[in-house]
């Protein structure tokens, strides 16, 4: 990972396995009361969004699947409760 703080770490980790910016901020341990304006922070600064990106690839191989795959397999799965009325 790149030079990042732990608590930095953790935020990344806590953002791509929750997808909630301010909950990630809250679980790395950043202030509750500032938690949206800390991950706003947070999600600009060019070191985190890599290590986002590269910690998505590996959450992803370490599912096997990819968010394009999810996609398509929920607009499969409402195109059959649709024609199932």
């Amino acid at each position: 990972m790149l030079k990042l703080s732990a608590r930095q770490q953790r935020f990344v980790k806590h953002y791509v396995r929750l997808g909630n910016a301010a909950q990630a901020a809250r679980e790395a341990g950043y202030a509750n009361a500032g938690a949206r304006v800390t991950a706003s922070r947070l999600l600009t600064n060019p070191n985190i969004q890599e290590a986002v990106s590269a910690e998505r690839r590996h959450y992803e191989k370490g599912l096997r699947i990819t968010r394009e795959q999810v996609i398509a397999e929920l607009r499969s799965a409402i195109d059959v409760a649709r024609t199932q009325g």
